[in-house]
């Protein structure tokens, strides 16, 4: 429990410096705050069984990322068998993600 509360705040941490050293470039109406959406490339499978009830975008921990920080997380979500394969394009892409989620102890690692 204690780790994953510092995960979340470290990754919290690590989302907000981000966005504010990049700023908000989008143009928004004057009175009209939308989140900046952050995209993570994340390592939980897309038909990854959930308990019954829960959903990967709408859950407490996710909740209290998106109220802490202020961003509105979108989650790329490849299959595991295909894990390395889309990582490898993405970062060969000029779309990169802003955070990428890896496997602990992976052995990938990109400059």
């Amino acid at each position: 429990m204690k780790r994953s509360v510092v995960l979340a705040v470290l990754w919290v941490l690590l989302i907000t410096t981000h966005l504010s050293a990049t700023g908000n470039q989008e143009k928004v109406p004057a009175g009209v705050m939308e989140p900046p959406k952050v995209v993570i490339f994340n390592t939980r499978p897309s038909k990854e069984k959930l308990p019954e009830g829960v959903d990967f975008n709408n859950n407490p921990y996710i909740n209290f990322i998106k109220e802490s920080s202020g961003i509105e997380p979108v989650f790329m979500r490849p299959e595991i068998s295909t894990y390395y394969d889309k990582l490898n394009l993405i970062m060969s892409s000029k779309n990169m993600p802003d955070l990428i989620n890896d496997f602990p102890n992976s052995n990938t690692i990109y400059a």
